[in-house]
């Protein structure tokens, strides 16, 4: 189950650790959609994995190595995408951080089941943990996205358009 917590910026010596302030200040999980625009699903079982992704029409899937290797040089990379992505861990755990309106990063906790949801335009990253050990898929709604390696590339990639 999807933990979440403020990640204590100045401290990090390891990405892959969990990096708790102290005292550790947690993030409800009721709270993740109104702070970062992040949602968490448990998934039990593929059958109601197959009726989420039927309801939420997420027709688009990759895995996340993959992602990695079309878009970014690290998945730690911090990433920009058009649009709402769910991430899927299918195997190990992870950490997935998020931008809160603050510019504070939230780091979301993923283990095995957990599929967490990170609505278009949010700022994020991801890394596995300490353990190295980590599979997982993304899902969209089409394969239209586009992934903007940090903040400024986004918005020259919007002005552009205007």
């Amino acid at each position: 189950m999807v933990r979440a917590w403020y990640l204590n910026e100045e401290e990090i010596k390891n990405v892959k650790e969990m990096n708790l302030s102290l005292p550790p200040k947690y993030v409800d999980l009721e709270d993740l959609y109104a702070l970062c625009g992040a949602e968490f699903y448990e998934m039990n079982g593929q059958d109601e994995f197959q009726k989420f992704r039927q309801e939420k029409e997420l027709n688009y899937e990759m895995k996340h190595t993959e992602f990695v290797r079309s878009d970014l040089t690290s998945t730690f990379d911090e990433h920009i995408l058009t649009e709402d992505v769910y991430y899927l861990t299918v195997e190990g755990s992870g950490y997935l951080d998020v931008r809160d309106s603050n510019e504070r990063w939230i780091r979301i906790e993923m283990v095995e089941k957990d599929l967490v949801c990170v609505k278009k335009h949010a700022l994020r990253r991801f890394t596995e943990d300490k353990n190295e050990l980590y599979s997982g898929k993304i899902y969209a709604k089409d394969a239209k996205i586009k992934c903007y390696k940090g903040r400024q590339k986004y918005k020259t990639a919007v002005n552009k358009v205007k």
